[in-house]
């Protein structure tokens, strides 16, 4: 099945980072919500930055809400920061209250500069 979307990661030295690029139509989201987990399963790190300035998602509660029983696959101390868009502010505050009330770790952020100082932040509670 051909996608509208891809997936890049990069493991660097003080987190990982995932972008999405193209389209993510509704349908699609639970298909890439496995291949993130599956691409964060891989991954060391614990601190995550997914970065979606590059994408147009379509997304509701709903899609969040099924996803979210998915997400028992990573473990509850990773810190991920999504990325996004001011026009993705909707998509942000779902996914916080989604994967918060869940006990994840998961803030929303407009500015790259913001999350990679939340992602930092967390690193050094950790220590």
């Amino acid at each position: 099945m051909d996608t509208a979307y891809s997936i890049h990661c990069e493991d660097l030295p003080r987190y990982v980072h995932v972008s999405l690029q193209g389209m993510l139509k509704k349908p699609d989201v639970p298909g890439f919500f496995d291949t993130l987990l599956d691409t964060l399963e891989q991954c060391p790190q614990n601190r995550v930055l997914v970065d979606v300035t590059q994408a147009a998602v379509e997304t509701s509660m709903i899609n969040a809400l099924l996803c979210a029983d998915k997400v028992s696959r990573i473990p509850r101390r990773r810190r991920v920061a999504l990325l996004l868009k001011p026009a993705q502010r909707d998509l942000g505050e779902n996914q916080e209250l989604v994967y918060g009330n869940r006990g994840f770790s998961v803030r929303y952020f407009l500015n790259r500069g913001n999350a990679l100082a939340w992602l930092e932040e967390g690193s050094r509670q950790a220590s």
